[in-house]
């Protein structure tokens, strides 16, 4: 698929942080899609993205109910360890998965201002992360 893809002019393939195929890699970083030359791969931080996607509303999860800060405060810990987080979600979370009820979209309204309370941390598009930054690997 990121071979069509780099076909067809794109710089960039969002893809699955995959853990089973990373191995010792981690999402944090951009990589070389296996028999490709120019693109890279952007890859699903899956832990962090669950977190809002799935169990955010669950009240029997250890970190229910999850704010804000403590969000951003797991977010902080990957600096230095990777050059960008990824979080993806499909538009259905939001008011699907995730009703208006159970805080969603105020978690969402606060959650940059806590994410760049951290000096290393700011927001890019996927096409400026690939500017950005250099793969790690295939």
């Amino acid at each position: 698929m990121a071979a069509y893809v780099e076909k067809m002019g794109y710089k960039g393939i969002l893809c699955e942080g995959v853990d089973r195929l990373l191995k010792d890699k981690h999402p944090n970083f951009l990589y070389k899609p296996v028999g490709t030359k120019h693109i890279k791969a952007l890859l699903k931080n899956y832990r962090l993205s669950d977190d809002i996607a799935f169990r955010f509303s669950d009240k029997n999860w250890s970190e229910w109910p999850l704010h804000a800060d403590t969000f951003a405060s797991w977010v902080h810990k990957v600096a230095s360890n990777g050059d960008v987080i990824n979080l993806f979600m499909d538009y259905e979370t939001f008011g699907e998965h995730q009703w208006e009820s159970t805080g969603i979209f105020d978690f969402l309204g606060h959650l940059p201002k806590e994410i760049l309370k951290h000096p290393d941390f700011n927001f890019k598009t996927p096409s400026e992360v690939v500017e950005k930054y250099s793969a790690r690997g295939v």
